[in-house]
């Protein structure tokens, strides 16, 4: 059964299409656990340096540490590690 435009079926009004918002969103989450080393952590970690491991200066991010200090690290996924 079609419904003329405003025509009442079982106490609701329906509109007709042009009269109708639709709204469609779709995306993607991930999720990626990370860390941020330093060269110092690097060292006592993987007993090499963060260049010898690919990772280059320019790369560097700036970070404040948990005492308060500001320090230059690479992000890291944690997968890597």
């Amino acid at each position: 059964m079609r419904l003329a435009s405003a025509e009442t079926f079982a106490g609701r009004q329906f509109h007709p299409d042009s009269e109708v918002l639709q709204d469609q969103a779709t995306g993607q989450m991930t999720f990626l656990d990370v860390a941020v080393l330093t060269e110092s952590d690097f060292t006592r970690i993987f007993k090499v340096s963060s260049k010898s491991l690919g990772y280059k200066k320019e790369h560097q991010v700036n970070f404040v540490n948990e005492e308060g200090k500001s320090q230059q690290g690479f992000y890291v996924g944690l997968s890597e590690a």
